[in-house]
């Protein structure tokens, strides 16, 4: 329930806890040991649930997606942390609410630190203030050293992060947009290659296959939610030399170079630049080539889109 609970206020939601009780009014005893270690854990964590607002990612770790989620299989974003976190703010301190024990210290994939004051401390509530470092504007914390029966609470643990002024990773956020060769729309002889599950050599993805002539190009209809300028991460390859690609998107185009690699079938990802959108709503992507002449053809894996702001 505790973590249903913190699931919920991550993403900004209210949770409603319904109780029996018996046909005389009174609860039974289960039902209010539930209620009292939910009340025990609050007594020390609450202030990272009561008046709080959601973060823009509202967690990371293994079961951020639940076992297999729709953005686990595509997304470029790290997927690293073995602890499984989960976000709330109130003003200008962060959240971590572990839902495993972090004892044995772990570095954040999506929490970027732009700035520390020197009087930024992380302190895991209950306990006191625990040792972290920050390392090109990745944050990692340290070893916690008390024993099982000295730990703050049971069930999660709410790391206090202060002083610091951090930023999500843009390829996290909800916001992102994926262009993926099985919601593409191909013209000409571009196919849409599905990845062999019986190749034993490598993991095989879905991929945009036999762009060999220059005149065909490639669609997407995507929904873009917030104007502004949005991050562009291509994963291509062309073999030898690069293939001049444009990407449009029908009021601002960005001109990029898809990766080169001396095999065909090994992606290369890379950031690309910047695609401005004026509104939010419907849009047409367009992938074309800049060079009619000189086009050594190319593969396309996946285009990622995502906020700059």
């Amino acid at each position: 329930m505790l973590h249903q609970l913190i699931e919920i206020v991550s993403k900004n939601g209210v949770l409603l806890m319904n109780i029996c009780p018996r046909g005389d009014g009174s609860i039974s005893e289960d039902q209010k040991q539930l209620l009292r270690e939910m009340g025990d854990w609050l007594n020390v964590n609450g202030e990272a649930i009561y008046g709080t607002r959601p973060w823009r990612i509202h967690g990371e770790g293994k079961r951020l997606y639940g076992n297999r989620g729709p953005s686990l299989e595509y997304t470029t974003a790290k997927l690293e942390n073995s602890i499984n976190i989960r976000f709330t703010t109130k003003g200008d301190t962060l959240y971590a609410i572990c839902l495993d024990w972090p004892g044995g210290g772990f570095t954040f994939d999506t929490v970027r630190v732009e700035r520390r004051s020197p009087d930024a401390q992380v302190t895991l509530l209950g306990y006191g203030a625990v040792d972290f470092k920050v390392e090109g504007g990745t944050l990692s914390i340290g070893r916690i050293e008390p024993a099982t029966d000295r730990r703050p609470c049971q069930h999660a643990f709410v790391l206090k992060l202060t002083g610091f002024t951090l930023a999500p990773e843009p390829f996290a956020l909800p916001e992102r947009c994926f262009l993926h060769p099985t919601n593409a729309t191909p013209t000409g002889n571009v196919i849409v290659r599905p990845a062999n599950p019986n190749n034993k050599k490598i993991v095989e993805r879905d991929r945009l296959y036999h762009w060999e002539n220059p005149r065909d190009t490639i669609h997407w209809l995507i929904n873009i939610k917030a104007p502004g300028d949005y991050l562009v991460r291509t994963e291509t390859c062309s073999r030898f030399s690069p293939a001049r690609l444009v990407l449009d998107n029908g009021e601002d185009s960005l001109k990029f170079k898809s990766a080169d690699s001396l095999l065909w079938g090994t992606p290369g990802l890379q950031d690309s630049g910047k695609l401005h959108f004026s509104r939010s709503g419907l849009y047409q992507i367009n992938l074309k080539a800049e060079d009619l002449d000189d086009w050594p053809r190319c593969e396309v894996w996946q285009i990622e889109l995502t906020p700059a702001w």
